[in-house]
């Protein structure tokens, strides 16, 4: 006989080359997948990391400048405001006062030097009068840096300076930043060298139309430019150009101005930089072949004068080559090892399973459905005992769930088979009830008729010969069988209701105009207001509806207050599945204890002499609701009387 398993030509009987080599391709493959889109991610995410990075730094240069120059702004309205300032141009300016100008000048000088103290980038405070000559001045060039009070004969003439002239243009109360430049002194630049930017603000005095003179602040700008390197990422390179991109501030090369005077280095020729197509306010990052740089023109001043630095943080691409290839040769040498291990592991799970596994496999082919853990070798690893077990366990719910399974089909089948006689008993019990209902109903409207023609005729030719209690007992029959004769009909239409109409899509506002068109006459003759809000668009049955909105106004004007003219008001507004409806009225109410029982068939809470019926119209109302799968009740409105709400949901096509 031929071996089944060379039926198909020859097969491996070896599970370790078919488990080795697919694995070892895969790793192989997906090691060098990895590696390179590993170094090109890296690359890019590092680049793009690197460029977010410079952004955030140069915002936060950019913050950090605005802050300090707006502080300097706050410090020059704070100068501003010093009641000594006042007393000195009171004391120029008013000759009864100008034995206090030195008095005055002290002070001031005073209040300057304690501002200066309170914030050491201050380098100068200066109140300069209208022709240009300083009055008072306060500065840090004394003996070792420290605080000096300028004596009045080393006071200078600045009517020639840039921001003389500019901060005596200004209005009142607005603050002129100068551009950064060398700070100078008579004329000349001094040595150290100091980049300073200067404040200045108009002074008036009381009632004047001119400006008596300005107040100029100096501030350092070296030990503030000196701070900016501490708030960015290490290895970042921190630049300040002015307008003309000249460094004011170098932070890794000595080519700021303060270092290089003469200038021969520029922001703009560094970095091939327009700077006309440089907007302030925006960010821009640029790529050269060894760095990136991240820059953005920062404008500064009160709106009418305004000037600008540029703000540039850049890195090298050596950071970044540096961090790809660490991160590259560490990921070559996990995956080496990662495939090494995998090897090993491929060889040793190859000879443990593959014994035992070939001899469950044989079994199950064999059709076994028991006993698989009991037939492995003792040896075999763990999870094939756990998956023999499951077998086991697998084919033994497969069998109870089978038996369960057949007694459910079979306990379905017979309720099926009962709940089927139940519904054709049920059919046959209704029909029979609607057809006694309409013969009963038919066969006592005969009798009646015939007892009113009766009566019609006694009254007619025996008239004369009746005596009054005679015509009054005849009429009380003929009331009798009238009210009957009403009874009758209006029991025959409580079982007709839905018998012989199918639902269909219904505009109600339009169904309650014309049902309010039928009560016209006794609408008008109550004198009565009907309100009908916005009503839904409904599937339903039209006339059991109609007969529904009937029933409820015609109730809610012949239950009226003696004397008050009806208020009704319908509205309806949306619920889960449906809508829920309201009719109110300010009628005579119904007591709590009442309100369900007036539901039912021929339930009275009066007598026909006070308000005319039959009783019968709150069960056609009920009766019409719950066709519509819904349900009503009864409660008190705001105003007193009564307010009906029941909720409607589209019925279903077939009745049974």
């Amino acid at each position: 006989m031929t071996d089944p398993q060379t039926k198909s030509g020859p097969r491996s009987r070896n599970i370790f080359p078919q488990l080795l080599l697919p694995i070892l391709v895969l790793i192989l493959l997906s090691n060098m997948l990895t590696l390179g889109t590993t170094y090109l991610a890296l690359d890019r995410e590092l680049r793009i990391k690197d460029d977010s990075l410079l952004v955030t730094d140069t915002e936060k240069a950019t913050e950090y400048l605005s802050s300090v120059f707006e502080q300097l702004q706050i410090d020059a309205r704070q100068a501003h405001n010093f009641p000594a300032l006042e007393g000195v141009i009171r004391s120029q300016t008013d000759t009864r006062y100008h034995h206090e100008l030195e008095e005055w000048k002290a002070r001031l000088a005073q209040l300057f030097s304690g501002m200066m103290r309170a914030n050491p980038a201050l380098s100068q405070m200066r109140y300069i009068q209208s022709d240009g000559v300083e009055i008072v001045r306060v500065d840090r060039y004394g003996q070792d840096n420290s605080l000096q009070v300028v004596l009045e004969q080393d006071l200078q003439d600045k009517s020639n300076r840039p921001y003389f002239i500019a901060s005596m243009g200004l209005p009142e109360g607005q603050v002129y930043l100068s551009k950064v430049d060398l700070n100078q002194e008579n004329g000349q630049i001094i040595k150290p060298l100091e980049l300073v930017l200067r404040a200045g603000t108009t002074v008036y005095s009381r009632g004047a139309e001119s400006p008596q003179g300005v107040l100029i602040l100096n501030l350092n700008l070296d030990s503030i430019l000196a701070r900016i390197p501490n708030l960015v990422g290490s290895n970042r390179s921190v630049m300040v150009a002015n307008a003309g991109g000249d460094y004011l501030y170098h932070s890794s090369k000595p080519f700021a101005i303060t270092d290089d005077p003469v200038g021969s280095h520029n922001l703009f020729s560094d970095f091939a930089l327009q700077p006309r197509e440089l907007v302030a306010g925006e960010l821009y990052v640029q790529e050269q072949a060894d760095k990136h740089l991240a820059l953005t023109p920062f404008e500064y001043g009160d709106g009418n004068i305004n000037n600008t630095v540029y703000v540039a943080v850049s890195s090298e691409h050596e950071d970044i080559v540096s961090v790809r290839d660490t991160v590259a040769k560490r990921t070559t040498l996990t995956l080496s090892a990662v495939l090494l291990v995998t090897v090993l592991l491929c060889v040793a799970i190859a000879r443990r399973i593959a014994t035992p596994l070939t001899g469950l496999s044989q079994r199950i082919r064999r059709g076994d459905q028991t006993d698989f853990k009991y037939r492995l070798a003792a040896n075999a690893p763990n999870e094939l005992h756990h998956l023999a077990e499951s077998f086991d366990a697998a084919y033994a719910r497969l069998a109870e769930k089978q038996h369960q399974l057949e007694a459910e089909i079979s306990a379905k089948k017979q309720a099926q088979r009962t709940l089927e006689r139940k519904v054709e008993q049920l059919n046959k019990a209704n029909q029979e009830l609607r057809q006694f209902t309409y013969i009963a109903s038919h066969d006592l409207q005969e009798p009646l008729r015939t007892i009113r023609s009766f009566i019609g005729v006694i009254s007619k030719q025996y008239e004369d010969q009746l005596d009054n209690k005679g015509r009054t007992m005849l009429g009380f029959v003929e009331d009798a069988s009238a009210r009957m004769q009403v009874l009758v009909k209006d029991l025959l239409d409580y079982g007709r209701i839905g018998e012989k109409s199918s639902p269909a899509p219904l505009d109600l506002n339009q169904l309650v105009m014309h049902v309010q068109q039928d009560l016209a006459s006794a609408i008008s003759s109550k004198s009565a207001k009907l309100t009908i809000e916005n009503l839904p668009n409904l599937r339903g049955y039209e006339t059991e509806l109609r007969m529904l909105f009937q029933n409820l106004l015609s109730n809610a004007l012949k239950f009226s207050r003696p004397g008050t003219p009806p208020e009704i008001h319908v509205s309806a507004t949306p619920v889960a599945d449906g809508w829920r409806f309201l009719v109110r009225d300010n009628g005579i109410g119904i007591a709590k204890e009442h309100r369900e029982k007036i539901f039912g068939v021929f339930k009275r809470l009066h007598n026909k002499q006070e308000y005319p019926g039959t009783g019968i119209g709150l069960a056609h109302c009920k009766k019409v609701v719950e066709l519509h799968n819904g349900h009503i009740w009864a409660e008190e409105s705001s105003s007193g009387g009564t307010q009906i709400s029941f909720i409607l949901k589209e019925p279903e096509d077939e009745k049974t």
